[in-house]
């Protein structure tokens, strides 16, 4: 196995990482419970795909700083926070009596049967309720969607602009269905009169007290995943906008309100001054 970790390496790292079984079968892929008897050593000779992958998922197979542990939060968020943002008890008894399925088995076709007067994401079977913008989002919303469609319409990049609520079935599975902020599709393809379905090319979202961490970690992951070329987190707290670039190698990079940003779907001298954002 070369320079393969040892089981003892493996679940040192786990534990330094915090991740439980559930959470780290989700980084890596493995069942849960195929990861308990590999990593308690009650598996004698466990396959090197399966050791390959743990490890790839724990020590990573690139040099991104934070990553792995940001991945880790991604789904540890999702289980320490149930109370708060993934159990039955956070939702209303009329969502409930339509679905009638446990958090983490919903599928899209759940989803379709929730009323229209409520905003709600279904992220890997797990309905999440969205709460109403503040005016400052909103300020924000109309000011980046006006940029990129006179950025797309000047640059001539055949792209199109949408805003929440608009679902897209990121994963093209049954079991997630976003409403990014802001996004953008340059395959027409991709959008119908239902729904947008798979990747968008640029995704943007604007954080909230209540969206913050579901934004910068589960999202971001999410979208990474999906093959999102571009994702932006605005932060209006800190008016700050932090930029994603997915398509090649990962590269993170952090701007300010006042900063012109570029933007890689419209080609390489293309950019957003928001600079002229007056909110």
């Amino acid at each position: 196995m070369g320079n393969m970790k040892s089981i003892e390496e493996l679940n040192e790292r786990r534990k330094e990482m915090g991740l439980s079984y559930p959470a780290l079968s989700k980084l890596c892929g493995v069942p849960a419970p195929t990861l308990q008897k590999v990593l308690s050593g009650t598996t004698v000779s466990p396959r090197y795909h399966t050791l390959k992958k743990i490890e790839e998922a724990l020590f990573g197979s690139r040099q991104e700083t934070g990553l792995l542990r940001e991945r880790a939060a991604v789904y540890q968020t999702g289980l320490n926070r149930s109370e708060e943002m993934t159990s039955e008890n956070s939702l209303p008894d009329k969502i409930w009596s339509i679905a009638g399925k446990p958090q983490g088995t919903l599928t899209v076709a759940d989803y379709e049967q929730l009323p229209d007067d409520e905003r709600y994401e279904l992220i890997d079977g797990v309905l999440i309720r969205l709460e109403a913008p503040t005016t400052e989002h909103q300020r924000l919303s109309m000011f980046l969607s006006a940029q990129l469609y006179l950025l797309s319409e000047r640059e001539s990049c055949g792209c199109t602009v949408l805003t929440a609520p608009c679902d897209v079935q990121l994963d093209e599975d049954d079991r997630t269905i976003v409403q990014p902020d802001i996004f953008v599709y340059c395959d027409e393809d991709r959008i119908d009169a239902k729904r947008c379905v798979g990747a968008p090319d640029l995704c943007i979202e604007i954080l909230s007290p209540s969206t913050r961490s579901k934004d910068m970690l589960l999202k971001r992951y999410k979208y990474e995943r999906a093959h999102v070329r571009e994702f932006w987190v605005v932060d209006p707290e800190f008016r700050r906008i932090v930029t994603y670039v997915f398509d090649r190698e990962p590269v993170e990079r952090s701007y300010h309100f006042s900063d012109r940003i570029p933007i890689g779907i419209c080609g390489e001298n293309a950019s957003i001054d928001f600079g002229r954002y007056r909110g």
